[in-house]
């Protein structure tokens, strides 16, 4: 009776290898998908969904308090149209920077940027988070979820004015913090600080959307925190 022991440890076999010719398919192959997915990977993440124009016909526009100038821009010169209802602005406490200059938070600091440009304080709703941590995101909607629960706002309707690739991620955590009984649009204004259409060809923008697409996977699987769970907290905004 033979053992594997006696069996032999090595034998002949056949392998198949690609030619030469077939090497140069399956990169170009590669090759075609990698340059299909980076030029499709810039416009899936910054998605632009706007309601129909009319007046009154969105009950919130909400926007982070970091936020660029052109983005702040764009928020003050869509309120002005008389689309939208009201205005939300998140963000939590701010860097030292900020701190000199007298604001708590981003979400007082963009507040006080779009007063300067027009818009009604009293039309302005500020949300401000005490914590950062890694999901300060999620942290900013959950603080404005409360918010506006507190104050018996329940909006129909909700415009997400936000920085390019950032803005799919930020979409789908107000849509599971929201839930299904708000409609939610988000609408994504170009980057500053590379070329859209040839966001590899930087580090910044290749660095932005590496890190927005690792992101957007991790926030679609990741639990989100029960509202009850978040503490009330006030700042000192201005």
């Amino acid at each position: 009776m033979k053992t594997s022991f006696s069996r032999p440890w090595f034998a002949p076999r056949t392998v198949v290898l690609p030619t030469g010719r077939g090497w140069l398919a399956i990169l170009g192959g590669v090759g075609l998908s990698v340059w299909a997915i980076a030029v499709a990977c810039h416009p899936f993440l910054a998605v632009e969904e706007r309601f129909p124009d009319g007046p009154g016909t969105v009950d919130l526009l909400c926007v982070e308090g970091w936020s660029s100038e052109s983005v702040i821009d764009a928020v003050a010169e869509a309120y002005k149209s008389g689309k939208y209802g009201r205005i939300a602005v998140t963000g939590g406490p701010t860097q030292s920077r900020e701190r000199l200059i007298g604001f708590a938070s981003y979400a007082a600091l963009g507040a006080f940027r779009l007063e300067r440009r027009g818009v009604p304080a009293d039309r302005i709703i500020v949300s401000e988070p005490a914590y950062a941590d890694r999901r300060r995101t999620l942290n900013d909607i959950l603080e404005l979820r409360r918010t506006l629960r507190m104050a018996g706002v329940e909006p129909c309707r909700l415009q997400i004015f936000s920085t390019s690739v950032h803005t799919r991620r930020t979409r789908l955590l107000y849509r599971r913090v929201f839930g299904t009984g708000t409609e939610i649009r988000a609408l994504a204004l170009p980057p500053e600080d590379y070329d859209p259409e040839h966001w590899w060809a930087t580090s910044e923008g290749l660095k932005t959307v590496v890190m927005e697409s690792i992101s957007l996977a991790f926030d679609s699987l990741a639990p989100v925190p029960a509202l009850e769970a978040i503490e009330p907290v006030n700042l000192t905004g201005r």
